[in-house]
């Protein structure tokens, strides 16, 4: 095997220091190989110029991956991989390092609860084949975005006129889009830059992949919060995302976070419940969610994210065992806000003063 595995390497190797172009050739095969019968109809997967040296590093000056409405799911500037020639030969996407730059990632609900990305892909037609093996020791993204865009409906009380001051509200600042499915809630983070460590994407999805964060930065446009600093470990699964992170800095406050995301049906927001320990919390960074909150001061604080089990547009923020200063009031104990429907939700009002 390893003679064999030598001979293929040197046939391809030396007669390609003449023809860089074989090394092109070889890597789209094997790219082919692996999305072959299973990108459909309308859908794309685009690959820019290949170089390198194709034995351990190489460089794909672009990529972009549309779906059936040719419209952007991802796309990326450069792509640089280091990796050994053995595991590509054997089918085998492992990399020792893997830098993508500039990547902008665009998450779509559609109407009818499916989401853009189950619209490129469809499962093979022969025998089912082995999930390919994805793994990279070093992960860095510079320069990246991420949009979510999901339906919006107004709620039925709501009249003509407070519903189309609500959405003009919010097209204005960003936080809603007209789209070809209508309008549409949209979240954003950008200025995306991350350093990562042991990417496995490799087990079926219902054993789910991991990767562990050392240092991940971005801007969130809603809530308003510039991240920097994340570090910790994100674990998915086919219907759930587990996230355990902590040296966060979010606007002025820092913190440590822990909990999941559970996507259970497809056109419902997905179930969030987090705890965040809020090791020093500057009320700024809560003036978005009411007037009523004041911009000076801060202390500390637990803050529980919980979307409620009735209403899944609802997202309660929950503020316990708070010790606060403003002015010269210190404020305890905690309240409820509830957001995500035209008006503030308050609950559970239990503070000190």
């Amino acid at each position: 095997m390893r003679a064999g595995l030598l001979a293929l390497l040197l046939a391809i190797a030396v007669p390609a220091q003449d023809d860089p172009s074989l090394i092109e050739r070889f890597i789209r095969n094997r790219i082919q190989k692996l999305v072959e019968g299973r990108v459909r109809p309308g859908a794309t997967v685009r690959l820019g110029r290949l170089t390198g040296n194709w034995l351990s590093q190489l460089s794909m000056d672009s990529l972009e991956i549309r779906d059936e409405r040719d419209s952007v799911v991802f796309r990326s500037g450069p792509v640089n991989a280091k990796y050994s020639a053995r595991d590509l030969v054997n089918g085998r996407w492992v990399f020792d390092e893997l830098t993508i730059d500039r990547p902008v990632l665009v998450l779509r609900e559609q109407l009818d609860g499916t989401w853009n990305y189950n619209h490129i892909f469809t499962a093979s037609s022969g025998p089912p084949q082995p999930a390919p093996q994805v793994r990279a020791s070093v992960l860095r993204l510079r320069g990246g975005s991420v949009r979510v865009l999901l339906p919006w409906t107004p709620e039925s009380w709501l009249g003509a006129r407070a519903r189309d001051s609500i959405v003009a509200a919010r097209l204005k600042a960003g936080t809603m889009a007209n789209t070809a499915d209508g309008i549409v809630a949209v979240y954003r983070w950008t200025g995306l830059s991350a350093d990562a460590r042991a990417l496995d994407a490799s087990a079926p999805a219902r054993d789910g992949g991991s990767v562990n964060l050392v240092d991940v930065n971005a801007d969130e446009l809603f809530p308003p919060w510039p991240i920097r600093g994340l570090r910790g470990t994100i674990r998915w699964y086919r219907d759930s995302v587990n996230v355990a992170v902590g040296g966060v800095q979010a606007g002025k406050s820092r913190g440590s976070a822990t909990g999941w995301a559970r996507f259970e049906k497809k056109g419902v927001p997905p179930f969030l419940d987090f705890r965040v320990k809020v090791d020093t919390l500057a009320l700024s960074d809560l003036a978005w969610i009411s007037s009523i909150i004041p911009t000076d001061g801060g202390g500390k604080a637990t803050l529980l994210v919980r979307t409620d089990a009735s209403d899944r547009k609802l997202v309660h923020y929950a503020l316990a065992d708070a010790d606060i200063r403003t002015g010269g009031t210190r404020i305890t104990g905690g309240i409820t806000f509830g957001v995500g429907q035209p008006l503030l939700r308050m609950t559970d009002l239990a503070l000190a003063f």
